[in-house]
């Protein structure tokens, strides 16, 4: 396997480099080095992958190597002059006098683990395909990939769902400790092995028929491995969706490299983040599922069962307070009222708008029926069919 000298970096390569991948791993080591953000393009088939794969892994190795040099100078100036660790040079003042990457958030962190790589795509088979990649080189580095509890997830019912129903149903089951696969001794052991060797990188199909065969579940094992890998794989929406990247704590990133491959893919990801669909049926069935709730407590209360406890969520899937007396269901209540009379005007604006014809759904009485708040504006395209201006 050939070695490349470029910029002062031994880059292994898995076979003779093209001049064209030569210049455009220059053009990544510059940026690692200088910390800058580089937009590089090559034309398809040019080895673009392996390129980004090999030089970013040759700087952190390089990177790595003078960490450690600098930790044993420190370590000996320290035995020498007895020097408490306040004013002992740290590898977070090295970073920063090395003018490499960002600060990390937390110094201390930085004494075991170095920069992490982010490695995203637009999805899991484009993923699957650098994976393969990395396997022809030569660079053995702790590795994990995210995914979603739709494509990662080994129970029966949660693995048919999708959205937030899953979400809300695989973070009941584990807080009642009734999911399988989530054993805890069992998952922590498996976590650690896996911490403590360099095994071969899988992609999500792999990590699955891995969680299968240690009985642990593959979404939280993926997450937990970000502590320590070196490089984490993950599609776009991790990085662009604020709420999934706040759950990722394992990863510093003030202190990563993020790769972002096949860029032209994602200003489409960044524009489906940032907007959604909210239809007048959605409303109404989530107004009529709120009414149902309403019944559902009314006659707890009336029964006298309002002390067993209710089991709710709200706020991204978290447990609701309380859940223990009829004051929490009179308060249940309350919120479930307030719910139904906001969506109600909502609706009600909504259809408002419709210009198609069909009569708005009537409120009152037994609830609300199924109907379209569609809405089509045809001056100067500002709506067009099923979408609407509020």
């Amino acid at each position: 396997m050939p070695t490349y000298s470029i910029r002062g970096y031994d880059v292994d390569f898995p076979h003779e480099a093209y001049p064209c991948q030569i210049t455009y791993m220059e053009h990544v080591l510059g940026a690692l080095e200088q910390s800058e953000n580089a937009l590089l393009e090559s034309p398809t088939g040019t080895g673009k992958t392996l390129c980004l794969l090999c030089a970013t892994l040759a700087w952190r190795e390089a990177f790595m190597k003078r960490v450690v040099a600098a930790a044993s100078v420190v370590q000996g100036q320290q035995q020498t002059a007895q020097a408490t660790e306040s004013n002992a040079l740290t590898l977070y003042d090295y970073k920063q006098q090395q003018a490499g990457i960002g600060a990390p958030a937390d110094p201390a962190a930085a004494r075991h683990r170095g920069p992490a790589i982010i490695y995203s795509s637009r999805t899991h088979s484009q993923l699957a395909q650098v994976i393969k990649e990395l396997r022809n080189t030569s660079y053995k580095v702790r590795t994990t990939v995210l995914g979603s509890r739709q494509q990662l997830c080994l129970h029966d019912k949660v693995s048919t769902m999708s959205g937030q129903a899953a979400n809300f149903t695989c973070r009941a089951l584990v807080a009642h400790k009734q999911c399988r696969w989530h054993v805890k001794h069992r998952h922590d052991k498996v976590v650690q092995e896996l911490q403590s060797t360099v095994p071969a990188p899988v992609d999500i199909e792999e990590l699955c028929k891995v969680g299968r065969h240690a009985e642990v579940c593959p979404y939280f094992l993926s997450r937990d491995l970000t502590d320590t890998a070196d490089l984490i794989f993950m599609p776009y929406n991790y990085l662009v969706d604020h709420q999934a990247r706040s759950q990722l704590s394992g990863i510093n990133w003030s202190n990563a490299v993020i790769i972002i491959d096949e860029a032209h893919n994602i200003q489409d990801v960044c524009n489906n983040n940032a907007s959604f669909d909210l239809s007048g049926e959605h409303m109404l069935n989530a107004i009529g599922e709120m009414e149902q709730a309403q019944t559902l407590v009314k006659e707890r209360i009336s029964s006298g069962r309002a002390n067993e406890g209710l089991t709710v969520y709200h706020e991204g899937g978290h447990l609701m307070p309380g859940q223990g007396g009829v004051g929490d269901d009179a308060e249940l209540l309350d919120r479930l009222a307030c719910g139904v009379k906001i969506l109600s005007a909502l609706y009600q604006k909504i259809s408002e708008l419709d210009t198609s014809g069909h009569p708005a759904a009537a409120a009152g009485g037994g609830g609300y029926g199924r109907g379209s708040s569609s809405s089509t504006f045809d001056g100067g395209g500002v709506a067009q069919k099923g979408e609407c201006l509020l």
